[in-house]
């Protein structure tokens, strides 16, 4: 059975999937099923007791109303950012939406080898290569 929760600014209901697909300290993620723009993105509802923290809604409307921009190519956001809160029927606060997150997990960079399966684009980060450490550490800051 599908959760139904909705987009405060536009009461536009937003249908996820009954069980996350990734969990943490915080909250589940869950895939969208509908509206079918949010097809891409993923809803990150917080556990029940996380979820009256009056900070935390604060901190993601902020979060939404203060998008950073990126002067050297506007067009192209390289992090994944909040999008939209979400509430339940009452209008109480349970999480957000972001997009999905797609790829490798950045953990391979930890191991001393990449997979060979990786393509080229990788092998700069590879141990080896001159600049392979100064590189991994600026992905990891």
């Amino acid at each position: 059975m599908a959760l139904q929760y909705y987009i405060k600014d536009s009461n536009e209901a937003v249908i996820i999937d009954d069980k996350p697909f990734a969990g943490g300290g915080e909250g589940g993620l869950f895939n969208i099923q509908s509206p079918s723009r949010y097809l891409n993105h993923v809803a990150k509802i917080f556990h029940l007791n996380k979820r009256k923290d009056q900070q935390r809604e604060d901190k993601i409307n902020y979060l939404i109303e203060n998008r950073p921009t990126f002067e050297y190519n506007p067009s192209h956001q390289p992090i994944i950012w909040v999008e939209k809160a979400l509430y339940d029927e009452r209008g109480d606060f349970v999480g957000f939406i972001m997009p999905k997150a797609t790829g490798e997990k950045l953990e391979i960079l930890c191991s001393p080898r990449l997979p060979k399966y990786l393509g080229g684009e990788w092998k700069r980060l590879a141990f080896g290569h001159e600049d392979a450490m100064r590189l991994r550490m600026k992905v990891c800051y």
